[in-house]
């Protein structure tokens, strides 16, 4: 449930960063010979302007709006942005790391192509963990709940590449070795571009599994701001929508005039 005075600082800072945007943003290098004799130069720079805004609310916004929600949320002690996970990682631990993250990305046909199952990846890890040099690990957002269960999320992108998944595969599993105990990891990925249907971008899958170690979209926000948080938060989205329509579609009248 978002409450009046965090949907306010939601929307201030989801404003603050479109009006930013809109203020910053300028056509230059924007010329592209190849593809104007397919498509009209207006049609390009529209193309060019929504990819720049889309970027804008990408995992930056989505990580600082997580933290206030997560911050708000009574059933969390305590929430920290970008934390620094520190402890002693070994040789040992970061070897069977890197076999586990090699095993899972096998192709489907082989054999020994493994499936993502963060509990028997934790008890692997853990059984190496506990000695070595010190390290640390950034984590986007770090949650422990009233029972003391830790809890370190990362924030990413809806469509993630292969470098970028085994990534956040590699970054939970150190995460679990630093911390040398059980704790909860996630991948959180603020929204499934698939809706209705499941989420289906096939590289995080072969990491990660929904529901374990990765959340999408209305179970992630929900995760961490409680039930009904997701389609608030959209709500919170529209409103600013309307709010700052003029200045949106007056930006684009003059990015289409310079044509």
């Amino acid at each position: 449930m978002i409450i009046q005075d965090l949907k306010t600082e939601i929307k201030k800072i989801i404003k603050d960063a479109i009006i930013k945007k809109l203020n910053e943003y300028k056509l230059i290098g924007d010329i592209k010979p190849f593809h104007e004799k397919l498509f009209s130069k207006e049609k390009i720079r529209e193309t060019s302007f929504f990819h720049s805004c889309s970027t804008t609310i990408g995992v930056t916004l989505f990580q600082n709006i997580a933290y206030l929600i997560s911050k708000n949320n009574k059933n969390f002690k305590r929430v920290e942005k970008q934390f620094k996970v520190k402890g002693s990682f070994s040789n040992r631990a970061k070897s069977l790391i890197e076999d586990i993250i090699f095993d899972l990305g096998r192709k489907q046909s082989d054999n020994k192509k493994r499936t993502p199952n963060i509990k028997e990846e934790s008890k692997e890890v853990l059984s190496v963990s506990g000695s070595g040099k010190k390290s640390s690990q950034i984590a986007d957002l770090f949650l422990v709940d009233l029972k003391d269960n830790e809890i370190y999320i990362e924030i990413k992108t809806t469509k993630p590449n292969k470098g970028e998944s085994e990534k956040i595969k590699r970054t939970l599993l150190k995460i679990i070795a630093l911390r040398n105990k059980p704790v909860r990891v996630l991948c959180g990925i603020a929204y499934n571009p698939y809706e209705p249907e499941k989420f289906a971008w096939p590289l995080p899958l072969n990491y990660l599994k929904i529901g374990e170690d990765l959340l999408i979209g209305k179970e992630f926000w929900d995760f961490l701001g409680g039930k009904g948080t997701y389609k608030e938060l959209l709500n919170i989205f529209e409103e600013v929508g309307k709010e700052l329509k003029e200045k949106i579609e007056s930006k684009f009248k003059e990015i289409i005039n310079k044509s």
